[in-house]
């Protein structure tokens, strides 16, 4: 009941009428920062709501943001890695996130 008449918005949600992959997905791929995919989802929302926070965060920031995300494949590197590239990436846009 919590959610009714509310807007959710998924992973699976992020891409473009086309299939086109999300900033925020592509950076993950490109840095490599999937393994089993289990985490995957919940770690690549909360790159959504730093980037979308319209804010530029160090990486320990950034580092300390996602901590609340348990990965038991990788040692966070990549991870990281694509959360800072999507955050640089789409704040180079006119200085805004490029999806809503």
């Amino acid at each position: 009941a919590w959610c009714e008449g509310k807007h959710i918005l998924t992973v699976e949600g992020l891409q473009g009428e086309n299939g086109e992959l999300n900033p925020i997905q592509k950076a993950f791929i490109e840095e490599a920062a999937v393994q089993c995919g289990f985490c995957t989802p919940g770690i690549i929302m909360s790159a959504v709501e730093i980037v979308g926070s319209g804010k530029q965060y160090t990486r320990e920031e950034l580092r300390k943001l996602i901590s609340g995300h348990l990965c038991r494949c990788t040692g966070y590197q990549n991870i990281l890695n694509a959360v800072e590239r999507a955050v640089n990436e789409c704040h180079k846009v006119v200085g805004k996130p490029t999806f809503s």
